[in-house]
């Protein structure tokens, strides 16, 4: 008797979808051609089946099967619904068998998933609810609301310092805009500019996301901004050692971080003393022709800040102060 409501409702829906799919493939169909390395598109049918959220999903769709065996009917709407939210996770983590094509499925192991498997959980335990005394539904639900917010507030405390950072980073950007010209900087205020001003950035972590450039390209800007940085050779190997970020910009994010790729080869001791000497060979063949590709318009730095390298190729002014941090216009030598 729902079966007409049912398609009406989804009707609708399946409508707005298909209006705004139109403009998703054409985005689709004209992204820069390097978009799928630098988001680790894989093109695998490997099945994926030991994942967190799949096999709570398995032992939610035992436990449901039972309970209905039991004490419900199966075309129960509150049924259907569990199993659903239980057997989505398989799906979603097994599309490219079909497909061919799996994107950073740990994404979905770590957010969406996991809000399925919760909401099928407390749906069966409201199933189970008069074999349960409200005493334990109610301790559940305060032990999930404190769960939550403590780790919400770990999340918060982890990430004030770069916040505190970023948010400064946009007096910067608000002085920087109209006033156009690439910018040569630290993170996290490279995160500012990039998403509050029109100004592009000589490098950034996330320059892959949202430029066109191949690895080849990414990897030479990220040696100028070291260059600039004046980060030695020496100290390009302590930085292999202790910042993970640097060993995934030279061989890439998946190597150095296991989670974002199905089986990615491990970086070898040979691979980065290779890419010691490939950065020496760059830092000794500098020339101004390097230096004005791309052409800096601008340094936000600090006082601190070892600039020797950039005022061998560029002229700085006075510099206009702002906060903690120093505005140079620069000009090419």
């Amino acid at each position: 008797a729902d079966w007409w409501i049912i398609l009406r409702v989804f009707g609708v829906i399946a409508l707005i979808g298909a209006f705004a799919i139109v403009p998703y493939l054409w985005l689709l169909a004209h992204r820069a051609p390097v978009i799928e390395q630098a988001v680790l598109l894989e093109s695998t049918h490997r099945p994926d089946l030991f994942r967190g959220p799949e096999l709570y999903g398995l032992a939610i769709v035992i436990i449901t099967i039972r309970l209905a065996m039991k004490h419900l009917d199966w075309p129960e709407p509150k049924i259907l619904f569990i199993l659903s939210l239980a057997v989505a996770p398989i799906l979603v983590f097994n599309h490219q068998i079909l497909t061919g094509r799996s994107l950073q499925p740990f994404h979905y192991e770590w957010y969406i998933a996991n809000y399925w498997i919760l909401t099928a959980l407390f749906l069966v335990l409201g199933l189970m609810r008069r074999n349960l005394p409200t005493r334990v539904l109610f301790y559940l639900a305060i032990g999930g609301l404190v769960i939550g917010i403590g780790l919400g507030g770990r999340a918060a405390f982890n990430t004030l310092n770069t916040t505190v950072e970023i948010d400064k980073g946009l007096a910067l950007a608000l002085k920087l805009k109209g006033r156009p010209g690439v910018v040569f900087t630290f993170p996290p205020l490279t995160h500012s500019l990039t998403t509050s001003t029109s100004n592009g950035v000589l490098w950034s972590h996330y320059l892959y996301y949202f430029s066109a450039m191949d690895t080849a390209q990414r990897k030479l800007r990220f040696y100028k901004y070291l260059y600039y940085s004046g980060v030695s050779e020496q100290d390009l190997r302590t930085l292999f050692q202790h910042e993970g970020g640097v060993r995934g910009e030279i061989f890439g994010a998946e190597r150095e971080n296991e989670i974002l790729a199905g089986d990615p080869p491990p970086i070898t001791p040979q691979e980065i003393e290779r890419a010691n000497d490939e950065y020496r060979m760059f830092c000794s063949a500098f020339n101004r022709s390097e230096a004005a590709s791309p052409l800096l318009s601008y340094a936000v730095v600090t006082s601190a800040d070892n600039l020797s390298n950039l005022d061998r190729w560029y002229e700085r002014d006075v510099g206009e102060r702002v906060g903690d941090f120093i505005i140079y216009r620069l000009r090419l030598k």
